[in-house]
């Protein structure tokens, strides 16, 4: 599924396991962040945070390698060339015994062993499906009759299928042919009936089954899911009469094609699917993963829609879509592409159709394997749980994300556009064409997709500069989430995941771009050739891509078998974390060079597990490091060289009288730390040309010298003489994620007398670049992109001119919306702070807008931007609008209790409402405890963690999950009150000093 990008409150799909998307749905960010918060308290974590967005503030391989020692001398070359790498350090093999997980509740036992256990038998393997589904859009539900031919291959009377919240409308049949007359044969069955811990439906028959082939059928019913997953309704507004209509999507990733049909749903057991649809006649486009073969009219306002066959795929990829939407269109080299979106915005489709077209080309031609389906479907489903969703032939969008229009299309969403866009169709070869055999393995769908989204992106739109944008929003992310205990390995071992999350997706992604760096693009992508080659229609482990690679490797440019891909990426995949690199100066000319794992506790031992900890490292938190370093004195050089997992150290040329940065152009996936006179020569290089630095460079520095001042591996003062040389600077990337780092000490600080001292210095280095930018809507994407974070920037720390201009440009719009319109890109600024600097009569008029407008992106701008308010009337009223689903959707009353606790005038509001209505929140969520979290978010003093307390002792509740949540409620509001004390005076003083 779809990345995270520039929308991880909103859009990024974490750790979940049951219902699998290119999201985070509110309630998940929560139970994440709950579960998270003990141990964070415990290894005395109190700093690291999810990246907000402007708006919205996924064998030989469970074997673990020991290293053996190899010898490399380093190489110098031009930026502009190719150079020679040096070897990985070798690993040898060993078994490795992964812990076994340990139940939270009693599981039931089934009198049948086998359906007890958690993974289908192997003895029976589907071949392909016939099912026919029948909408009845009245009652909103669904009703099926699904046969599946499967292979015996050794005697059996146990049948198991996956199923889940469906009733059996009849007795199930297994027969010798499908054909279902007097010539068929039905073996007898003694037993039948679900096992819902394992989301079975079984069989048993009198006589075992011999090897051969076989037919199962089901009849089937089950209600349209109103939770975003499995067949799903939702509801939609005609543009031209506003009438509300019932739609249906889907959303079968990871375990839900069980909720539509009985079937194999994992993701080995490849099939073939014929499906054939019943709906109203009154849906006019009615869609499936291949084109309609044949359509018949039933009478009695229904129609039967039988469509082609598959290819063979897991059953995850199943997709449906029931609506009267419209499409754009292409017919290019055999395939149809088609656009689908609701009539009123049809035509926004056609900037994702040109990129559809655009990157399928450019990824058939790269990967040397062609589209195999005659249709590609992409369709903006208005509601959606996920990004979007790779269905082969029927891709499912988020509405925004599928949608272009530049009236209400900002830079940062143009460029996400083409970015998920990139990534679903990534997938086509990543994930669909080549399949995980299990969840463990979802990185060699996912980080591949999330890769690959900016290889296609960067053909598709150069201009958007999506390698920049990597730095920030994937490679940011991925650091500031693989830097505690609690996280876990790209590819763990087959007891644990599958993870939707930043580790998955933009560590994974991470990795590959260090990988293809280090390699070289041309051997990197013979290496994927010949793995998509060999795995055609089936599955593969992280192995199987570690073995294929190998092979393709030109035996001309490896003769001494120097690279060893299992021996590169293993430490990468199979363990967590990532490492520090630490910089000294050495004997004569040279730099030793030191590697340990980073944690963001520096006081813990980084070689060493918790007891507690389910993933031990196979490798000792070593790694194989591409290094690679830039001197003060030749710029344009870039050195490499292979720090090697045996080696304690490694010493490298670094000539005296000059300074030295390791991790040119921040491709490797490690942090790099100096000592204090080489950070003060990078600080002076900054200040007296920053060009003589890449912006990713630039901004790797600043990630880095924050992260270490957070934990006290370097002084605030340093990390923010880094940042003093901003004032100079007008790249996006360097801005932002200074900006998203700044953020977390805005909300932290804003309602403390110290913030002032904040204040001033980020006005100090903002002013200049907010002046140059100025307030307009034009520009090149990197002005554009810049202008959305400095702007905000200025606005919210009070700086005259940004505010005088937001505000007025307010006013201009409410005395004419239809002539007076907002320049897109500077619509989030002008509504926050619009709001922020205004009164009342500003917050009523953008909520109005907020019901008036149809389109998505347009809403979510103006949901947000009314959390901003000062205004004690309007805070009460968005909280109480929260309450009533005919002004907010249900699913955002969290939403709306997230957005105003970070507004420091709104916090204490956001508390005593939900104290006030407790008994509401209490019917509505069925416990006290999560609303409370969200309702507390920020609080960092004894007096309110004694109220939150107390709260909880008079609203006693005993459920696991409850207990769990009050705990670490409670430890969140220790942690903030620990991060104060750790940071507020280290902080706001450096602020002081640099200011001056």
């Amino acid at each position: 599924m779809g990345t995270e990008k520039a929308h991880p409150d909103v859009e990024f799909r974490a750790e979940k396991q049951s219902t699998p998307g290119f999201h985070l749905t509110q309630l998940q960010v929560i139970l994440i962040i709950v579960v998270s918060i003990g141990v964070i308290v415990s290894v005395g974590l109190f700093a690291g945070v999810l990246l907000p967005s402007l708006s919205a503030g996924h064998s030989v391989a469970t074997q673990a390698p020991t290293a053996q020692a190899t010898t490399a001398k380093p190489t110098a070359t031009n930026s502009n060339q190719g150079s020679t790498t040096s070897r990985p350090g070798q690993v040898t093999q060993k078994p490795y015994v992964p812990p076994t997980p340990v139940p939270t509740q009693p599981t039931p036992t089934s009198s049948n062993a086998i359906v007890n256990k958690g993974r289908l038998p192997t003895n029976i393997v589907p071949i392909q499906y016939w099912m026919t589904i029948e909408f009845d859009m009245t009652n909103l539900n669904f009703s099926g009759d699904t046969t599946i031919e499967v292979t015996v291959t050794n005697a059996t009377n146990i049948i198991i299928v996956h199923a889940d919240d469906m009733t059996m409308t009849q007795d199930p049949q297994v027969s010798n042919d499908r054909n279902y007359n007097a010539a068929t044969t039905y073996y007898t069955i003694t037993e039948k009936g679900f096992y819902k811990p394992n989301q079975y439906y079984y069989i048993i028959l009198q006589n075992d089954l011999t090897p051969g082939t076989y037919y199962l059928r089901y009849r089937h019913t089950a209600p349209l899911s109103t939770r975003l997953d499995g067949l799903y309704k939702y509801q939609y507004a005609r543009g031209n009469t506003g009438q509300k209509v019932w739609g249906v999507a889907s959303q079968c990733e990871a375990f839900d094609a069980r909720r539509i049909i009985p079937c194999f749903d994992e993701p080995a057991l490849k099939a073939m699917f014929t499906t054939t649809l019943i709906v109203p006649s009154n849906y006019t486009s009615p869609l499936t993963n291949m084109p309609l073969n044949r359509q018949t009219d039933l009478g009695g306002n229904r129609i039967q829609l039988e469509h082609q066959r598959t290819v063979k795929m897991s059953s995850y990829l199943l997709a449906f879509s029931i609506s009267d939407f419209d499409r754009v269109e292409r017919f290019i080299g055999g395939v149809l592409y088609r656009v689908w979106a609701r009539k009123e915005i049809k035509d926004d489709g056609i900037y994702a159709l040109n990129a559809a077209i655009n990157i399928t080309t450019y990824f058939v031609n790269m990967f040397g394997v062609g589209y195999p389906l005659p249709k590609q479907d992409h369709i903006s489903v208005p509601k959606f749980d996920s990004g979007a969703m790779e269905n082969w032939g029927l891709i499912l969008y988020r509405e925004e994300y599928l949608s272009y229009n530049p009236s209400y299309t900002d830079a940062r969403e143009k460029e996400f556009i083409v970015a998920i866009i990139g990534h679903e169709l990534a997938h086509m070869w990543f994930g669909n064409w080549v399949t995980m055999v299990w969840w463990n393995d979802l990185f060699l769908n996912e980080a591949f997709a999330s890769y690959f989204e900016y290889v296609g992106q960067a053909d598709f739109a150069p201009e958007v500069l999506g390698w920049e944008s990597f730095v920030g929003y994937d490679m940011n992310t991925a650091f500031n989430n693989d830097q505690t205990p609690t996280s876990h390995p790209i590819s763990p071992p087959e007891a644990y995941g599958p993870f939707f999350d930043r580790i998955t997706y933009q560590k994974g992604a991470s990795i590959l771009r260090m990988i293809d760096d280090y390699l070289g693009n041309q051997v990197f992508i013979g290496g994927l050739r010949n793995y998509l080659a060999t795995h055609n229609y089936s599955n593969a482990i992280a192995a199987d891509l570690f073995f294929r690679m190998n092979q393709a490797i030109d035996p001309c440019i490896n003769r001494s078998g120097s690279i060893n891909i299992t021996d590169l990426m293993g430490p990468w995949v199979y363990q967590m974390g990532y490492p520090v690199v630490t910089v000294t100066r050495g004997p004569g000319n040279t730099a030793t060079l030191t590697q340990n794992r980073y944690l963001t506790n520096k006081d813990l031992d980084p070689a060493v597990d918790p007891s507690s900890q389910p993933y031990r490292s196979p490798y000792g938190y070593k790694w194989n490091i591409p290094i690679s370093w830039i001197l003060g004195t030749s710029t344009n050089t870039i050195n490499k060289q292979m720090f090697n997992i045996s080696s304690a150290s490694l010493s490298i040329p670094w000539p005296s009288n000059t300074w030295i940065k390791l991790n040119s152009r921040t491709m490797g996936f490690y942090r790099v730390n100096y000592d204090q006179d080489n950070w003060n020569a990078l600080a002076a290089a900054l200040n007296a040309n920053p060009n003589q630095f890449t912006r990713q460079d630039r901004a790797g520095l600043i990630m880095d010298s924050l992260a270490f001042a957070t934990t006290q591996r370097l002084t605030y003062d340093t990390a923010l003489s880094i940042t003093n040389y901003l004032s100079q600077e007008s790249g996006y990337l360097p801005w932002y994620v200074t900006w998203s780092t700044f953020l977390n000490y805005q909300r932290r600080l804003a309602a403390r007398p110290s913030y002032a001292h904040f204040r001033k210095y980020y006005l100090k280095i903002v002013k200049p670049q907010a002046d140059a930018i100025q307030f307009v809507g034009t520009g090149t994407h990197n002005q554009r992109l810049a202008r959305e974070v400095l702007l905000d920037a200025a606005c919210y720390q009070g700086y005259q001119p940004c505010v005088e201009n937001a505000t007025k440009m307010l006013q201009s719009y409410m005395s004419n919306p239809s002539t007076n319109a907002v320049p897109t890109d500077l619509k989030e600024v002008v509504y926050r702070y619009g709001i922020m600097y205004g009164g009342t009569a500003e917050w009523d008029f953008l909520w109005n807008q907020y019901h008036q407008t149809v389109t998505i992106p347009e809403r979510d701008k103006i949901f947000y931007a009314l959390s901003f308010t000062r205004n004690p009337t309007s805070i009460r009223k968005f909280l109480t609008y929260a309450m009533d689903s005919t002004k907010i959707d249900r699913g955002d009353t969290y939403v709306v209790m997230l957005y105003l606790a970070r507004n420091p005038v709104a916090r204490p509001f956001v508390w005593d409402f939900f104290v006030e209505n407790k008994a509401w929140f209490k019917t509505r969520y069925g416990n006290l405890r999560y609303p409370a979290f969200y309702a507390s978010l920020y609080f960092d003093d004894t007096n309110n963690y004694n109220r939150v307390e107390k709260f909880f002792v008079d609203n006693p509740e005993n459920t696991y999950y409850t207990v769990r949540v009050e705990r670490n409620t409670l430890n969140r509001i220790k942690a903030n009150m620990a991060w104060l004390k750790n940071h507020e005076a280290r902080f706001t003083s450096a602020c002081r000093a640099q200011s001056m």
